[in-house]
């Protein structure tokens, strides 16, 4: 997985830790965590919109 370079010094400790990182400048609107498929797939689904 590529690093992103602001995401490099930061300590991610949970995947939600992960969202909220990648949404930096964004309003979250809506976060929704749920899994899919066979395997143990843990995916988010992400409403978001910047703010004016």
């Amino acid at each position: 997985m590529r690093q992103l370079p602001h995401l490099r010094a930061r300590r991610l400790r949970r995947p939600r830790d992960l969202v909220d990182a990648l949404a930096d400048g964004w309003t979250l609107d809506e976060v929704h965590a749920f899994d899919e498929g066979d395997l143990p797939r843990r995916l988010w689904r992400v409403t978001q919109t910047l703010p004016r």
